[in-house]
């Protein structure tokens, strides 16, 4: 990602800044493939800037409302992923099941 755009980002950044970092945002809508690296860096979690990560979900907002048909299987399955990995977050404690495993499906009536 462009280091410097991002710091438009930022609401304390000057005009300057400003402009550079929506030009960049647009530049990354458009882009067939940007959207692979907004993925990536949210998975990663190598951006801690709130203002990043919000930029980088637009952009993949703007993907799935407009491209999402004309991706790949692996393409939108690697969106899904990565919604999931942001929604549920990197501090998630698990617990064994307090239910047995069966082969038996539960059925709703």
């Amino acid at each position: 990602m462009d280091e410097q755009a991002l710091l438009g980002l930022n609401p304390n950044a000057d005009a300057r800044y400003r402009h550079r970092a929506m030009a960049y945002f647009e530049q990354l809508k458009e882009s067939q493939d940007a959207w692979e690296v907004c993925a990536e860096a949210l998975a990663t979690g190598i951006y801690n800037d709130d203002h990043v990560k919000f930029f980088c979900f637009q952009v993949l907002e703007h993907q799935i409302k407009f491209r999402h048909a004309g991706l790949s299987a692996g393409q939108q399955q690697l969106i899904r992923e990565t919604l999931m990995k942001c929604s549920l977050g990197p501090h998630i404690i698990t617990y064994p099941s307090p239910y047995p495993t069966s082969s038996h499906t539960l059925h709703h009536t």
